[in-house]
């Protein structure tokens, strides 16, 4: 309720709705509710803005009936935790892939990651700064990653221009990867 309040009051030009869900943020944090934090309600509403509108017109119309505003935040958290459950499961999976590249030699997480990428597309490519992109990482720690791969033979360099080196499976890769 304080949501709506807050949003159909207009305090600022712009950000109401936002200030209101930092406020329903806080709240629930403040009750306990801890899933909240990884809950993202943002980017549900954005995913369906008519149906956001249509929830403050149908209030607006129907005497201030809030339980139209209340329905469709309801299934906007219903939305936002089927995401996290649907990312939470994704990320599981992802690590159970991974695991299996971790009982190979020496690899830490990130190097057993970019095996399997090489092992999922074999034709792939990759640069230091597509590594340091997909892992979040700093670019000394893509470069030291893909060069401790290209010395153990799991990879080889290609030249791409005078400054910047692709890297692919060598042609080891397969072999490398039974004997481990």
């Amino acid at each position: 309720m304080s949501t709506y309040d807050w949003v159909y009051s207009s305090f600022f030009v712009d950000g109401n709705g936002r200030t209101a869900r930092a406020l329903f943020y806080w709240y629930l944090l403040k009750k306990s509710y801890w899933l909240t934090e990884y809950l993202s309600i943002s980017r549900m509403i954005l995913k369906s803005k008519v149906q956001y509108a249509n929830a403050y017109l149908y209030t607006e119309h129907d005497e201030m009936d809030v339980g139209y505003f209340i329905h469709y935040q309801l299934h906007i958290m219903a939305l936002a935790f089927e995401s996290l459950q649907e990312y939470l499961k994704r990320k599981s999976e992802e690590k159970k892939s991974i695991a299996e590249f971790l009982k190979i030699k020496n690899f830490n997480n990130r190097q057993a990651e970019i095996i399997k990428w090489f092992y999922e597309e074999p034709g792939s490519m990759l640069t230091v700064r597509e590594v340091q992109t997909r892992l979040a990482v700093s670019e000394q720690s893509a470069r030291n990653d893909l060069a401790g791969l290209l010395t153990m033979g799991f990879l080889s360099p290609v030249s791409l221009n005078k400054k910047s080196t692709a890297y692919t499976r060598s042609p080891e890769f397969d072999e490398l990867l039974k004997e481990s």
